[in-house]
């Protein structure tokens, strides 16, 4: 694991369940460029409050994306920025970004259709969830992005280092 972040809102839509803000970004390092990030969450959120709910363990893997070149920094999208009125950004998505040798930003969907694995002997991930890339912004003479931090104040501002 080499960079992470906690949701920190609750899923669009779900706002009378609290429990779904359970969520974390990971960012793994390896040194090839198979690097992945994924979303890990609860799959069941009985888990919480019911002592012998062991059907489900308690965080599981949403669904995870390629992303090349190790992610230096991984940040959700402020609770501040979940009543925005994006351009172009469903109001069921929520947005992620990550640096590395570019500024990328992902939009997650919680409550997507679910969709096959593209890997051969990988089981698809769980129904429901799915990681797109929007958009992804090279560095300037050969620099890479190795920090982002998203305002609070400010929907539309993000700042690369």
């Amino acid at each position: 694991m080499h960079a992470l972040d906690w949701c920190k809102s609750t899923s669009p839509g779900h706002q009378s369940r609290p429990r779904s803000a359970f969520r974390l970004g990971i960012a793994s390092l390896t040194e090839d460029y198979r690097n992945r990030i994924a979303i890990v969450g609860l799959q069941d959120e009985r888990v919480l409050v019911e002592d012998d709910y062991t059907d489900y363990p308690d965080f599981v893997t949403l669904v995870e994306a390629n992303h090349g070149y190790p992610a230096t920094n991984l940040q959700w999208q402020p609770a501040s920025a979940s009543g925005f009125p994006w351009t172009g950004k469903a109001p069921a998505a929520e947005l992620l970004a990550t640096t590395g040798d570019a500024l990328r930003v992902w939009e997650y969907f919680g409550d997507a259709p679910p969709a096959s694995s593209a890997y051969v002997g990988r089981q698809p991930t769980g129904g429901g969830h799915r990681l797109t890339l929007k958009t992804a912004l090279s560095g300037v003479r050969d620099r890479s992005a190795t920090s982002v931090e998203l305002s609070n104040t400010d929907a539309l501002c993000i700042s690369a280092i």
